[in-house]
């Protein structure tokens, strides 16, 4: 039996959390250490696993991380890997380094059979950022 979405709201009155603010809350390394963790290893983990990593080292919003492409990541130089990063609702470019953290779980040509989450041009292979194989 399908579920009644909750009553309206009157016309007028305030959401219940209108005017408060919430304090902002970071996950501590050992949490994030955790959900990582918690994601199976199969196809659909490792392609979670990427998108947290890169959203936690590099602090972008989600459209952000799934709308790079394979032209976004500059892993030419060992040591000075970057993304470019497209202002998203308003926001400049920018450019952000990716650290051995990100690195470990982005590859940026998976081969066949890998978890494929980079767009490839205009056209998007399954997703956001490439990742690699689960080794274990």
């Amino acid at each position: 039996m399908a579920r009644k979405p909750p009553p309206a709201r009157p016309k007028g009155q305030p959401p219940p959390n209108a005017g408060k603010n919430y304090p902002k809350r970071f996950l501590t390394p050992e949490e994030v250490e955790a959900l990582l963790n918690a994601f199976d290893p199969g196809p659909t983990g490792v392609r979670n696993r990427a998108i947290i990593a890169f959203l936690y080292r590099t602090g972008t919003e989600i459209s952000e991380a799934l709308n790079r492409t394979r032209s976004d990541l500059h892993l030419d130089e060992p040591g000075h890997e970057w993304v470019s990063v497209h202002g998203m609702r308003g926001r400049s470019p920018r450019t952000l380094a990716l650290d051995q953290f990100v690195l470990r779980e982005l590859n940026p040509d998976p081969p066949i059979g890998r978890v494929g989450l980079l767009k490839s041009g205009p056209r998007r292979v399954s997703g956001g950022l490439a990742v690699r194989e689960s080794c274990g």
